[in-house]
């Protein structure tokens, strides 16, 4: 086996496999079961995804494209993102990735209704899980695992289907998984790979719209994602997560925009 990558986030490594199974190559994560249970792994080499020796050179342009693309600097994001993630408590930053995906999920569902593929009721059942153990002050379960991995094969593959609402749909699985690892770990990365990817569902949008970076920098649904997430943020810097703060983290979203997605789709799932 040839290691083509290596990454920090686990979601990114997942992101990757599928990108190469898209294309008929077969692709392995073997730090996946590690990296669940063990966060030092990604400060320490890595997590590796493999290729059979025989697709690497067909591999390495496929790799390096997807790199390409996930290098790419954000059209807008938050000021000082890691700096005010750094500052926050483990459960404080999962409490804020988890707010992140009650934006997102929404959108999931619409996507799941079009497609008749996907399983909604998976994710958020994952996602009442993590703000339910946090409203206890409970630590990490043994179940993650299994629920990362559930979560992980509902996130769509690219190749399969057309849906303007793919990246939408792609967005909310892996901020999902993301919000798990978070949990699980209390770790950074995770949680600024939510934050982004909440950022990248609006930016994909607009593009989809037709938009040009200028008019997608200045669109209300950007301007009201960075600032949900700043608020978040400092509501977060300022309290430790009592039940009555998350409480409002949790549906307050719901409340301002009527339970519509950070993309103004509607919730076709029961709410939480």
């Amino acid at each position: 086996m040839i290691t083509v990558a290596n990454f920090s986030d686990l979601t990114e490594a997942t992101l990757l496999r599928s990108w190469l199974e898209a294309e008929g190559i077969p692709a392995f994560i073997p730090d996946e079961f590690t990296a669940q249970n063990d966060w030092l792994i990604t400060t320490v080499g890595g997590i590796r995804v493999q290729v059979p020796d025989q697709f690497e050179e067909k591999a390495i342009p496929l790799v390096d494209e997807f790199l390409d693309e996930s290098e790419e600097p954000p059209c807008c994001e938050v000021p000082d993102l890691e700096e005010k993630l750094k500052q926050l408590g483990p459960l404080q930053r999962a409490a804020f990735a988890a707010a992140c995906c009650e934006r997102l999920l929404p959108n999931y569902s619409v996507f799941q209704e079009q497609e008749n593929w996907g399983n909604t009721s998976v994710l958020r059942n994952a996602l009442d899980r993590i703000w339910e153990c946090l409203e206890k002050g409970a630590r990490p379960q043994n179940n993650l695992p299994h629920l990362i991995s559930e979560c992980e094969a509902l996130i769509p593959n690219p190749d399969d289907f057309e849906n303007p609402l793919l990246s939408a749909a792609l967005h909310a699985g892996a901020a999902l998984v993301g919000t798990l690892e978070c949990y699980r770990s209390g770790g950074l990365e995770p949680a600024i790979q939510v934050a982004t990817c909440a950022l990248d569902t609006v930016d994909m949008a607009l593009i989809d719209q037709g938009l040009d970076d200028p008019e997608i920098e200045t669109h209300p649904w950007i301007k009201r994602e960075i600032a949900r997430q700043e608020a978040d943020l400092k509501t977060l810097s300022q309290s430790a997560p009592t039940p009555a703060l998350l409480h409002q983290l949790r549906h307050s979203w719901k409340t301002e925009n009527h339970g519509r997605s950070n993309i103004d789709l509607p919730s076709t799932s029961p709410a939480a």
